[in-house]
């Protein structure tokens, strides 16, 4: 189970949020060329929260696919600051990209895998919790997280 949508069709989009993301991928918008910092950066903030298909990407972008995810996704996904939708299966026909951040700092605070078919997103979500001292800190989850042990 995903904990964010994946966007794959921009067009399907309601129009505040479209609007919301081109805003944020405005200058990647309107410029054929841009340092590699911003572009991260651009990357970064449109796939706050969301997971993207790279052409869905790539179009809000108005980038070309290929070159987006040579040049800046596998790069971000290596350095662990985007994740894939379907880590297991990187070739996944729905694969997708998405970056979680703390809401009050906006920085990034760490990342779980979920192993194995076995494995249960809520056992492994606990125990990353725990390991990551974030037991005290105000978390935004899925509501079958809220079930207690």
């Amino acid at each position: 189970m995903l904990n964010a949508p994946i966007i794959d069709d921009i067009d399907l989009l309601s129009q505040k949020l479209r609007l919301q993301l081109e805003n944020i991928a405005s200058e990647s918008r309107e410029k054929k060329r841009l340092p590699p910092e911003i572009m991260e950066s651009i990357i970064l903030n449109v796939c706050e929260n969301h997971f993207f298909t790279l052409s869905a990407l790539a179009k809000l972008l108005k980038r070309n696919d290929d070159l987006l995810r040579k040049q800046y996704l596998k790069k971000s996904v290596k350095e662990h600051q985007i994740q894939l939708a379907f880590p297991s299966t990187p070739t996944h026909e729905k694969q997708a990209v998405i970056h979680a951040v703390a809401h009050d700092s906006r920085i990034d605070v760490a990342q779980a895998k979920q192993v194995g078919n076995k494995s249960s997103e809520i056992t492994t979500v606990r125990e990353f919790i725990k390991e990551t001292g974030l037991e005290s800190q105000n978390l935004t989850l899925d509501a079958h997280h809220c079930y207690p042990d």
